[in-house]
C-alpha cells in the first residue's frame, strides 16, 4: 500500500485523538496539545495552543512549537519518537494500525526524501471489477481496454505505436477529506495523448468524450448495437481542457469524416469542448459539439446518460453546435489584415495632418499622424527655435490636439520662457533676469505684458500641453505615456529636444539606432507624430549650401534614415531658412525662407512666403 493511500484513510483529528489530544472547538480547530498540554484544564493548563482542522490536514502548536504545520505522518513520527527520514517504514506501519488497515506491501526506505516506491502492475482484482460494474463498465470492456491494477488504483495504459509508455492511475476509493478520487500519471511520456488508440480500426466517425470512464462506456454501448455504427469513441488523457498538439494529424491519420464532441455538463466541459472544436476547424471535417440540457445536474456525463436508461440514438438527438465556416473564422480573426470594403473606404480618407500655421510646411512637408520627423542643423542655427514655433503653431491651429514637449536639454522654466517669447514676440533676456535690468531698472510694463501673455497662453493650452524636463530614457518616457493614457490624456504631437541625449536604462551598444527605431515604431503604433531635434555634425560646412543631410546627423545617420521628413535649417540676419532635405510626403530639397526675430525667436511666417534661399 502506498503512502498516499494510507494517508487517505486518516484524518488529522483521528490521529490527534488517538494520541490523547482533546478537541476544544471544532469550528476553530482548537485543541489541547497532546505533548505539552496533556489533560487540558484538568492538567492545570489555561489556554489551548494547538490548531488543527481536517479540511486543512495540518497541525500547528502555537505555544511551544511541538507541531509545525505537520501532516498525519509527521504527527505520528513525533508522538512515537521516530526519525521520519530513517524510520519511515515504522511510521507507515503505525499509520496503518491507527487507520485499521492491513500493513502489507510496505516498502522499506532508508531516506524519506528519496522514496522510490515499488510500482507493481497486476491484473484487475475482484474489488476493481466490482467497482467498474457499479459504474456500468463490464468485465469484457475492462479486458478490451487492457486495464490493470495497483492496490486501490485502476491503471489505464498510455499507448503509442502499440507500446505502453506508462499508466494513468485512478483510485476506486474517494479521499476521506476531499471526497475526490486521487489520480496519478507515470511513465516515460506523460504528455497528452489520445486514449484509447488501439481500438480504432476503419471507423468514419470519432466521438471525443471527457474521461476514460465515458470513453469505455460509450464504446461498450456502440458494440452492443445490432448494426455497426462505424463509430469509435476516444478521450484526452489529461482532462477536458487539453488535447494533444498533433490532434489534427490524428484526425488525418485515420481519415475521419465526422467529429462529434460530447463533454460533461459543467464549465470545464463547456470550455474544453469549445477549445477542441475551434482547434479542429481547419481540418475541414464535419464537426458537431453536443451538450446536455442545462437543467441536468452539474457534471452530468455520458455514463450518467446510459445509467438513466437513455440510448445512443437518444444521445444524438441532443442539441449541438457546429463551428462557423472556415472562411468566416478567417475573416473574423484576420479582419484587420485582409483587403475588404471597409478597408477600401478607409483608404479614401485623407491623412490627418497637424497644422503648424506655416503654409509651405503644411502643404509641402506636413506633420502627419503616425509618422516621425527630425529637425536638424548646426549648433546655434535655431533647432529649438523651430521646435518651439511648431509647438505653438500646433496648439494654436489644431483644436483638441494634445502636445508633449520632452526637454532633455533646457529646464522647464527656460523652455516656457522660449514658448512665450516666440508666441508673443518678447525679449527672452528680460524674462531670464526677472524683468530687472543690469542697472537695477524694473521693466514694469514688460513684466505685466509677460503676465498677461502667460494668462492668455494658459487659456490657449487649456491643459493640452505637458512639459517634461526630468525624463531621459526610453523606458521613463514609455512609463509616463502609459500612465497618461490610463488617465485619458492621448497625445498627438510629441517633440523631443534633443534625441542625441536620450538613453536606455541598461546600456546598449547601438543605442542611437535603437532609439531611432523606437521613435518610428511608437509613432506608428500609437498614431502620434513624433518630432526629434537632432544635432548636425561639423561636416555640413563642406556642403555648398550648408544644410545638413541625413549623413550629417551627429552620432548616427539612423535618425534621418528612419524619419519621414528631415527639416534642415539655417538662420541668420537675413531670415530663417527651412529645407526638407528628405521628404517622403512631397518634394525634397525645397528651401523655404521666413522672417524671424532673433531676439524673441518668433518666426514670422507671413513676411517672406514663397521666397527662396
Amino acid at each position: 500500500m502506498e503512502v498516499r493511500e494510507i494517508k487517505s484513510y486518516l484524518s488529522i483529528s483521528q490521529v490527534l485523538k488517538y494520541y490523547g489530544a482533546i478537541l476544544v472547538n471544532s469550528s476553530s480547530g482548537s485543541w489541547w496539545c497532546p505533548i505539552h498540554e496533556r489533560g487540558g484544564k484538568n492538567g492545570g493548563h489555561h489556554t489551548p495552543s494547538l490548531v488543527a482542522k481536517d479540511d486543512i490536514g495540518k497541525a500547528t502548536c502555537l505555544s511551544q512549537g511541538c507541531f509545525q504545520n505537520d501532516d498525519v505522518l509527521d504527527v505520528i513520527a513525533k508522538m512515537e519518537n521516530y526519525n521520519i527520514k530513517t524510520q519511515f517504514p515504522n511510521v507507515l506501519r503505525k499509520a496503518s494500525e491507527i487507520a485499521g488497515i492491513p500493513a502489507t506491501d510496505l516498502i522499506s526506505n532508508k531516506n524519506y526524501l528519496k522514496l522510490n516506491y515499488q510500482k507493481p502492475v497486476k491484473n484487475l482484482e475482484e474489488k476493481h471489477l466490482l467497482y467498474l460494474e457499479s459504474i456500468g463498465i463490464s468485465r469484457n470492456t475492462a479486458h478490451i481496454f487492457n486495464l490493470k491494477s495497483r492496490y486501490d488504483y485502476i491503471l489505464y495504459p498510455q499507448i503509442k505505436n502499440n507500446s505502453i509508455l506508462g499508466y494513468k492511475g485512478i483510485s476506486i476509493l474517494p479521499n476521506l477529506q476531499t471526497g475526490k478520487k486521487k489520480i496519478f500519471n507515470e511513465g516515460k511520456d506523460r504528455k497528452c495523448k489520445i486514449w484509447f488508440e488501439p481500438i480504432i480500426k476503419h471507423q468514419k466517425t470519432v466521438i471525443f468524450t471527457e474521461g476514460e470512464k465515458d470513453c469505455m462506456r460509450l464504446n461498450q454501448e456502440l458494440a452492443s448495437l445490432e448494426k455497426d455504427q462505424n463509430i469509435v469513441a476516444v478521450t484526452s488523457s489529461t482532462g477536458a481542457q487539453s488535447f494533444p498538439k498533433d490532434i489534427k494529424e490524428f484526425i488525418k491519420k485515420y481519415s475521419f469524416e465526422q467529429i462529434i464532441i460530447i463533454y460533461d455538463n459543467d464549465k470545464a466541459g463547456q470550455v474544453g469542448s469549445r477549445k477542441l472544436m475551434e482547434a479542429l476547424i481547419s481540418v475541414n471535417v464535419n464537426i458537431k459539439n453536443y451538450s446536455f440540457p442545462k437543467e441536468f445536474k452539474e457534471g452530468y456525463d455520458i455514463s450518467d446518460w446510459f445509467q438513466d436508461g437513455h440510448t445512443f440514438k437518444d444521445l444524438l438527438k441532443l442539441q449541438y453546435q457546429s463551428p462557423p465556416k472556415r472562411e468566416d473564422i478567417f475573416q473574423k480573426i484576420f479582419e484587420s489584415r485582409i483587403i475588404n470594403h471597409s478597408f477600401i473606404e478607409e483608404t479614401l480618407t485623407p491623412d490627418i495632418n497637424l497644422n503648424t500655421g506655416m503654409q509651405e510646411i503644411d502643404e509641402e512637408a506636413p506633420l502627419i499622424l503616425g509618422e516621425n520627423s527630425i529637425i536638424t542643423g548646426r549648433t546655434g542655427y535655431g533647432k529649438t527655435v523651430l521646435g518651439v514655433n511648431i509647438t505653438n503653431g500646433v496648439l494654436k491651429h489644431n483644436k483638441d490636439v494634445n502636445v508633449i514637449f520632452f526637454s532633455l536639454e533646457l529646464k522647464r522654466k527656460a523652455l516656457f520662457h522660449r514658448l512665450i517669447a516666440c508666441e508673443y514676440d518678447m525679449e527672452q533676456w528680460k524674462m531670464k533676469r526677472g524683468f530687472i535690468g543690469k542697472d537695477g531698472t524694473v521693466f514694469i510694463e514688460d513684466k505685466q505684458k509677460y503676465i498677461d501673455a502667460c494668462m492668455e497662453y494658459m487659456e490657449l493650452c487649456n491643459e493640452r500641453l505637458l512639459i517634461y524636463d526630468d525624463l531621459y530614457t526610453v523606458e521613463q518616457i514609455e512609463r509616463e505615456l502609459k500612465k497618461l493614457e490610463q488617465h485619458g490624456f492621448i497625445p498627438h504631437y510629441l517633440i523631443i529636444d534633443y534625441v542625441n541625449i536620450m538613453d536606455f536604462e541598461k546600456p546598449k551598444e547601438n543605442k542611437h539606432v535603437e532609439i531611432s527605431k523606437w521613435i518610428k515604431r511608437l509613432a506608428k503604433e500609437k498614431n502620434y507624430h513624433i518630432q526629434g531635434i537632432c544635432q548636425a555634425n561639423r561636416m555640413t560646412v563642406e556642403k555648398a549650401d550648408g544644410f545638413a543631410r541625413t549623413e550629417n546627423l551627429a552620432d548616427s545617420d539612423q535618425y534621418g534614415r528612419d524619419a519621414f521628413t528631415v527639416y534642415s535649417i539655417i538662420s541668420n540676419q537675413e531670415g530663417f531658412f527651412i529645407n526638407p532635405t528628405k521628404n517622403r510626403n512631397g518634394k525634397a530639397e525645397q528651401v523655404f525662407k521666413f522672417g524671424w526675430n532673433p531676439v524673441s525667436g518668433k518666426i514670422k511666417y507671413e513676411l517672406y512666403n514663397n521666397n527662396t534661399y
